[in-house]
């Protein structure tokens, strides 16, 4: 395989730099009211900036979309922009297409008068900034999510209306206006791009397996591009060609002479396997980007299509990898080129914003891999086999979005009702039964509560439940200890003994001495909450001890 020279990503990669632009445009008398206009530009630099986001931390059952973790009003504006259409931008006065963006629209800022321009003062000056900041937020994550919406490789901006008087001004409108640098043949080249696009995954979709469609894909992309050297030494060129070399038209339009560089590679492929509904992202280094790819497994793993294209269908060596795999004498994440930045700012190091990868490569069987009951529970998980047996015994079921949620906390009414279940309780013969005062009886748990109470498991404190409570372990165990009439020995095997209260004390080592709970380096750590994940882990066990088996055998 060829080796590729690296290249700077001068559109996407680089963050893009915020530059205000004032429009010379007449004031508005009315009344005393003034009309102002702001005109806020994104330009493709070389310098970046860091956007301001929420905390995001991806998972190896996410979908790999930014807009996962954007605020509500950065969910706002990112619909807005992924929702004009090509007709309308091109339809608009000078490319400037209104949109309503709630937290934008109607907003009231402090501010002056400078020349027809909006100038914030006091706190609107914050307030304004962060406003910008979430706009920007936007483009740059549908930059990411959609690389088929093409109009997004052009400049785009934001424009905000103000009419106010005696310093006060409400947004009256917010606008997305547009450069577009293919004059006026935009639609034709999207068609034909979505047209070689779909020509491809019509075709991947044929095999009989994901991992024969993603490597049909990967294969087809690579027979119709050679890797474009020249617009890699050309950093920041305006030119057609050199600014489709970053674009998925150049390795999707086979034969033209507008050939791809490694984010050109990057956004075909995601905007192919999209089109066969399997999930793929597009992640960067300092000046590189590449895909990840969630297969048949559950699992997430590496493409680097870019450096698997030699010629003809390209090597394999850069396909479905680990993040673990050594290539070339390396592993994949510990490779200079593929190390991950966060999209936002691409000065900063991080993962976190991307899909987590397994640390090995994907393991082709000739088939598919059995689908796994819970999206967000995949075979890496420490508890998976827990989990799929608690769940075909009928203990467990998911959300209404069909996710386990194993990292969150059960709460005491949740492990109420798991028990009752794991007991063979019909819990509706208790509905709408009184028992506590903090349940009532119209709330859908109140037969779980007061089954719970009646049968003397959990008895609450005087006459509250505290239903919605997370469950502690010392607390889990003395339930569990009373629900198989277990015996304890009240002994000091825990480093942290003295914090077990001692009404748990004997529940605590029941439970130990039965094999369904076990410490963490020595410690049992007794007020810790318990995490569905490992209620689900003891209640597998519980199930072996009573002899209870899925339908269908283990």
């Amino acid at each position: 395989m060829k080796k590729i020279s690296r290249e700077l990503l001068s559109v996407l990669l680089a963050v893009l730099l915020l530059v205000a632009q004032p429009m010379s445009a007449g004031a508005l008398e009315d009344g005393g009211a003034v009309t102002l206009t702001d005109q806020q530009t994104l330009v493709d630099s070389f310098e970046s900036v860091q956007l301001t986001v929420q905390s995001y931390e991806s998972t190896a059952n996410g979908t790999g979309s930014l807009y996962s973790g954007l605020s509500a009003r950065q969910k706002a504006a990112y619909k807005a922009l992924e929702n004009i259409s090509w007709s309308r931008i091109i339809s608009s006065g000078g490319n400037t297409v209104p949109v309503s963006v709630q937290g934008i629209n109607g907003t009231v800022l402090t501010g002056m008068n400078s020349g027809g321009t909006f100038v914030p003062t006091g706190s609107s000056v914050t307030e304004y900034r962060n406003i910008q900041n979430d706009v920007n937020v936007a483009i740059t994550a549908l930059r990411y999510d959609r690389p088929d919406l093409i109009w997004l490789d052009a400049s785009v901006g934001s424009y905000y209306n103000f009419r106010g008087t005696g310093g006060r001004y409400v947004i009256t409108q917010f606008s997305f206006y547009f450069s577009l640098p293919y004059g006026g043949q935009e639609n034709t080249m999207r068609d034909r791009m979505m047209e070689a696009a779909r020509s491809i995954a019509n075709e991947a979709s044929r095999q009989p397996d994901t991992y024969s469609r993603v490597k049909r894909a990967h294969d087809l992309i690579a027979a119709r591009s050679t890797y474009n050297n020249g617009a890699a030494s050309r950093p920041g060129s305006s030119s057609m060609g050199d600014r489709l070399a970053h674009n998925a038209y150049s390795a999707l339009i086979g034969g033209d002479s507008f050939e791809p560089v490694c984010d050109g590679y990057s956004k075909a492929f995601k905007i192919v396997l999209n089109l066969m509904d399997i999930p793929c992202t597009v992640a960067i280094s300092h000046n590189h980007m590449w895909n990840n790819v969630k297969m048949d497994d559950g699992l997430w793993y590496n493409v680097d299509l870019t450096w698997d294209d030699g010629g003809n269908n390209g090597s394999l060596d850069y396909f479905l990898v680990g993040s673990g795999t050594v290539i070339w004498g390396t592993a994949f994440s510990a490779q200079q080129d593929h190390i991950e930045r966060d999209p936002f700012n691409e000065n900063t190091v991080s993962g976190a914003r991307y899909p987590r990868k397994n640390t090995v490569a994907y393991k082709y069987t000739g088939a598919d891999y059995p689908k796994t009951t819970y999206p967000d529970v995949p075979r890496s998980d420490y508890a998976y086999e827990y989990i799929e047996k608690v769940s075909k015994l009928g203990y467990f079921s998911g959300d209404n979005a069909g996710y386990f949620n194993p990292g969150k906390n059960i709460t005491r009414v949740e492990f109420a009702t798991v028990l009752a279940k794991a007991m063979g309780v019909d819990l509706e013969a208790y509905k709408g039964m009184y028992s506590f005062s903090d349940v009532g009886t119209t709330k859908w748990y109140s037969g779980a509560a007061y089954w719970a109470k009646e049968s003397g498991l959990m008895v609450g404190s005087g006459d509250r439940f505290r239903p919605e409570a997370p469950i502690s372990r010392q607390e889990m165990c003395a339930v569990l200890a009373r629900a198989l009439d277990l015996d304890g020995v009240q002994s000091g095997i825990f480093a942290d003994d003295k914090s077990i209260d001692s009404w748990a004390r004997e529940g605590v080592y029941a439970c130990y001495a039965a094999g369904l709970v076990t410490g963490n380096n020595g410690s049992f750590n007794p007020k810790k909450n318990t995490m569905r994940r490992d209620a689900a882990i003891v209640f597998s066990k519980y199930a072996e001890k009573v002899g209870a088996v899925p339908s269908g055998g283990q």
